[in-house]
């Protein structure tokens, strides 16, 4: 009975030790399982389906991909301000300071959208409290990394604000408009950006609204109209590159309504022409990432648009990209063909209507009339009458700001241009272009090297400088840059300054004050009421 007993107990024991091995073992194999469809499941979810960082307010990723489809939706038919609003997003009027190691603050920010018009044209207040926070609607809010200093804003319901274009003001460098998510009172940067604008069609759709939105002050600061260049050009480009996106988008360009009323402006009157580069950007717009994390001042050419006002500047902005950036060039070409066609058509008659050795004659003193001029500017031929060089002087109005692929595609359009174009170009403002003087050489064009590396040219290069502080200026900005051979071999001997930035899309912005103290330089009057400071501090 004791023996049977016990093999008994023995057996119940064995039974139970297996028991519980089976039901680890099934454990392990169902995390395996797991596991491996988990991995599995991953890899197979398409990049632009894995959420890295959801969208505010969003509890899971099914919830982001929701909340992103419904936005995307609603913005896509809106437009410039309009669609701003709608996605709870606006522009805020900042104060900025540089602290003397270099960090950036923003010691100010207004509560109230920059794009409201009211009767109260005070934007920023100048009354600060003890703890150096401005009392009322504004407050100490970020720094340029994201970190939060107090992002509390005191809203004020009752206080509404004009926009700055509207008025000058004498800290307008220390002051720049930022993105704004409207809800959390959050300013946008490039640490939280995802939680707000998510990558993808999204992020592309506010950043049409915000370049629209650009487009749209730098037409009324700089007193623009869009032009439409001939049908015919445009459905030319369209053919060319079978693009299916925007193609039923004409080619267009931002000029001065007073040129467009009166195009003889064109060679009595200092013209500013403004290229940007390559890339889904449209006119006037230097960076779509810069516009929405770091300023519309930083990613855009609206200062330029006012300083050139303020100069009584007639303004030209090309917009190359329109059809993409595959047919940039071609976009490029037709544009200046139309925009300045006055002058193309003025030298065609001469061309045409003088003898074989005249027609010789004329071509090569045009070609050359830059590089006789360097050497003598009182005697350009010695045919030509006082009131002749006078007029020609005149004439030489154009100055041209050129960045990045733009310098290429200005330069190459040139080359087979310049005895049209040289007459009338006073100086011109590279910011890290990629054009090549070798271009000049191959096609024999003396006159345009000559220009180049003259003095009416700047080259302003990005530094290798390595910065946290995205706003804050490199102390090397506006230092000469000694160049070596291989620059040399690219660009010539032209006079190359550091534009105070290691940030390729920020170069116009941080050295827009020693851009427009080049110009300066050639402009009929130099004395200004306002001067641009040299500093951003």
């Amino acid at each position: 009975m004791g023996a049977a007993h016990s093999r008994l107990m023995g057996s119940s024991c064995f039974d139970g030790r297996v028991a519980a091995e089976d039901e680890t073992e099934t454990k392990n194999n169902l995390d395996l399982q797991q596991n491996h469809d988990r991995q599995h499941i991953t890899s197979a979810i398409p990049p632009e389906m894995r959420v890295s960082v959801r969208l505010e307010g969003c509890v899971s990723d099914e919830d982001h991909r929701s909340k992103k489809k419904m936005w995307v939706d609603m913005l896509h038919p809106l437009k410039g301000e309009v669609g701003l609003i709608a996605s709870g997003l606006e522009y805020r009027l900042v104060k900025i300071h540089v602290q003397d190691d270099g960090d950036v603050r923003v010691v100010e920010a207004s509560t109230t959208s920059v794009t409201k018009e009211s009767n109260d044209t005070n934007c920023l207040s100048t009354t600060e409290n003890g703890n150096g926070n401005s009392s009322g609607n504004h407050c100490e809010c970020q720094n340029e990394n994201g970190n939060e200093k107090n992002n509390n804003c005191v809203m004020d319901t009752n206080s509404k604000i004009k926009s700055q274009t509207r008025k000058d003001r004498s800290d307008i460098n220390n002051t720049i408009m930022r993105l704004f998510h409207k809800e959390s009172n959050t300013m946008i940067t490039m640490t939280n950006r995802k939680e707000y604008i998510a990558d993808g069609a999204m992020y592309d759709i506010i950043c049409r609204l915000a370049m629209e939105y650009s487009i749209e002050l730098m037409i009324k600061d700089g007193g623009l109209q869009w032009i439409t260049i001939p049908t015919a050009a445009a459905a030319a480009v369209v053919a060319a590159a079978e693009v299916k996106e925007n193609q039923s988008e004409p080619i267009r360009a931002l000029i001065s309504t007073r040129l467009v009323e009166d195009e003889s402006r064109l060679d009595n009157e200092p013209t500013l022409l403004i290229a940007t580069g390559k890339g889904r950007v449209r006119a006037g717009i230097f960076s779509r990432q810069h516009l929405l994390t770091t300023g519309l001042e930083c990613g855009s050419a609206i200062q330029f648009v006012r300083e050139g006002r303020n100069r009584n500047m007639n303004i030209i902005i090309l917009d190359p990209n329109v059809h993409g950036d595959r047919v940039g060039m071609f976009t490029f070409e037709r544009s200046i063909s139309h925009l300045f066609r006055r002058w193309e058509e003025k030298n065609e008659e001469v061309i045409t209507t003088t003898t074989t050795t005249t027609e010789q004659s004329t071509t090569l003193k045009q070609r050359n009339m830059f590089v006789l001029e360097e050497k003598n500017e009182e005697v350009i031929t010695t045919t030509t009458t006082t009131t002749e060089q006078s007029t020609t002087l005149k004439q030489r109005n154009m100055f041209v700001l050129s960045h990045s692929h733009s310098g290429a595609q200005f330069v190459r359009y040139l080359l087979n241009r310049s005895d049209r174009y040289l007459p009338h170009i006073r100086a011109i403002a590279f910011t890290d272009s990629t054009h090549n003087i070798q271009w000049t050489k191959t096609t024999n064009q003396e006159g345009l090297r000559h220009l180049l590396e003259s003095d009416k040219c700047v080259y302003f290069k990005r530094s290798d400088e390595g910065t946290k502080q995205i706003l804050a200026p490199l102390t090397s900005i506006g230092r000469v840059i000694n160049t070596d051979d291989f620059w040399k071999h690219r660009f010539g001997k032209i006079k190359t300054l550091c534009a105070g930035t290691s940030e390729h899309s920020l170069t116009n912005y941080f050295a827009k004050c020693l851009i427009w103290a080049h110009f300066d330089k050639y402009l009929p009057s130099t004395e200004m009421e306002k001067q641009c400071p040299t500093d951003n501090k």
